[in-house]
C-alpha cells in the first residue's frame, strides 16, 4: 500500500468513526425535509439527517473502511444519546406541557388539544404523557426500555454512579411514557432472564438468606452482582413512583377510563381493517409504506387521523409484504441466525432470550418498530451493537 494510499485510509477510517459518532448522538433528535407533503404521517416522504449518515456509512462500508468503535464504545454512545430525551420526558410529564422546535424535529404538545396523547382522569383533567423527543409516547417507553437492557446488562464506561443514576433517570422517564406494551414487554423479558437463569438467581437469594441468619453483612467478601444491584434500583424508583402516582397508574391499567376503552376499541378496529386489506392482496401485499395509502382507499371519507396502521408489528409486515413475501422473509430470518450460529457461535443464552421477548412483545402492541423511521434506526443500531457483541465472543453475558 502507498503512503498517500494509506494516509487517505486512515482519514476515511477517522471519519466513520466520527460519523457514526454523530449518527448515535444525534438519532433520537430527528430533523427532516419533506420531498412531497401528504395528508399524514403515513403518506409523506422525507429525508431525515440520519439518513445521510447511515448513506455515509454505507459508502465507506463499501470500500471496506474499518469500524474503529468497539460494542463498549458504541453503547456508550448510545445510552449517553437518551440522557437528555429522559430528562426532556421527565420535564414534559411534570410541567403538563411540551415545546416545538424544527432544528430537534420537535412538536409541541398541549394535554388541552384534542389528539394528543394524555391520561384523563376521572375529574376530567388531562395529563400529557411523555412523549420525548420521539412522536408518541409509547416510542419514548420502548427506546428507554431497550436503554435500560443495554445498561443493566452490557458492557460500558460508566462508573457504578452513573450507572445508578442513569438506571433512575430512564426508569422514571420510561414511567412516565405510560406505555403499558414498554412496561409489560420490559417486565416479562426479566422474568423470562430470570427463569432461564435460575440457578445463578437462586445461588444470589441463597448467599443472602444465609447472611441474614447469620448476621454477617450481605454478601461479606464477594459484592452483589452489579445487574442485581441495579434491577433492585429499577424497582425500587419504579414502587415509589407507583405510590406517587397510583391514581394515574390504576387509571392506565384498569382500562375503565373513556380514552381507555377508546384505545382498546381502535386497536381491535385496526385489526378489522387489517384482514380486510389483506383480503385484497393476501399473495403480494401492499408494499412498503403503502398499508396507510391502501386503507385510505378502501375506506375514504375518514378523517385523517382515524387512518392508522394495524398496532402489531407482525400483522403489518404480513399485510405490507403479503403472505409470499412474509414466509421469504422468515426463511432469511432463520438462515441468517443458523448461519451465524455456525460462524459466531451464536446461542441463545439467558440474556439474549429475555431482550429478544420483550422486543417481541412490544412489537406485539405497536407498530413503529417497522412504520416509522426511528423504529427502523434502532433495529439497525441493535444489530450493530450485537454483531459487534459476537465478534468479540462477548454474547454469552449473564448473571455471574
Amino acid at each position: 500500500m502507498s503512503f498517500m494510499k494509506k494516509n487517505i485510509m486512515t482519514y476515511l477510517e477517522k471519519l466513520n468513526k466520527y460519523i457514526l459518532i454523530i449518527l448515535l448522538l444525534v438519532w433520537p433528535w430527528q430533523t427532516r425535509y419533506f420531498l412531497c407533503r401528504g395528508v399524514s404521517e403515513y403518506t409523506s416522504s422525507s429525508i431525515y439527517v440520519s439518513d445521510l449518515l447511515v448513506l455515509i456509512l454505507f459508502l465507506l462500508f463499501v470500500f471496506r473502511v474499518k469500524q474503529l468503535l468497539e460494542a463498549k464504545g458504541i453503547i456508550n454512545y448510545f445510552l449517553f444519546s437518551l440522557i437528555p430525551v429522559a430528562l426532556l420526558a421527565i420535564a414534559q410529564f411534570s410541567l403538563n406541557t411540551s415545546w416545538s422546535t424544527k432544528w430537534l424535529g420537535l412538536a409541541k404538545h398541549d394535554p388541552l388539544t384534542l389528539g394528543q396523547v394524555v391520561i384523563e382522569l376521572p375529574n376530567g383533567e388531562r395529563l400529557l404523557r411523555a412523549y420525548g423527543s420521539f412522536d408518541h409516547p409509547n416510542i419514548l417507553g420502548g427506546v428507554l426500555a431497550v436503554a435500560l437492557w443495554l445498561l443493566i446488562f452490557l458492557p460500558n464506561s460508566f462508573s457504578s454512579r452513573i450507572k445508578i443514576f442513569l438506571v433512575l433517570l430512564f426508569s422514571t422517564g420510561l414511567f412516565f411514557s405510560f406505555s403499558r406494551a414498554a412496561w409489560f414487554g420490559f417486565l416479562v423479558g426479566l422474568i423470562i432472564y430470570g427463569g432461564l437463569n435460575f440457578k445463578e438467581v437462586k445461588n444470589v437469594l441463597a448467599r443472602y438468606v444465609e447472611n441474614k441468619k447469620t448476621r454477617a453483612k450481605p454478601f461479606q467478601g464477594k459484592k452483589l452482582p452489579e445487574s442485581v444491584e441495579l434491577m433492585f434500583v429499577v424497582f425500587l424508583c419504579t414502587l415509589m413512583l407507583s405510590f406517587i402516582y397510583r391514581d394515574l397508574l390504576f387509571n392506565r391499567l384498569s382500562f375503565e377510563g373513556r380514552l381507555e376503552y377508546k384505545s382498546v376499541n381502535e386497536r381491535v378496529s385496526y385489526y378489522h381493517d387489517a384482514i380486510d386489506i389483506f383480503s385484497h392482496v393476501p399473495f403480494l401485499g401492499t408494499g412498503y409504506g403503502n398499508y396507510v395509502p391502501t386503507l385510505m382507499r378502501l375506506k375514504p371519507g375518514l378523517q385523517t387521523w382515524e387512518y392508522q396502521p394495524v398496532h402489531n408489528v407482525f400483522v403489518l409486515i404480513l399485510v405490507e409484504l403479503g403472505l409470499v413475501r412474509f414466509v421469504m422473509l422468515f426463511i432469511t430470518i432463520w438462515w441468517l441466525k443458523l448461519a451465524l450460529q455456525r460462524r459466531s457461535g451464536l446461542i441463545m443464552t439467558p440474556l439474549l432470550s429475555g431482550f429478544l421477548v420483550s422486543i417481541f412483545i412490544m412489537m406485539l402492541f405497536d407498530h413503529w418498530w417497522w412504520s416509522l423511521h426511528v423504529g427502523l434506526l434502532l433495529i439497525g443500531l441493535l444489530g450493530l451493537i450485537g454483531v459487534k457483541l459476537m465478534n468479540n465472543n462477548k454474547q454469552n453475558i449473564c448473571i455471574k
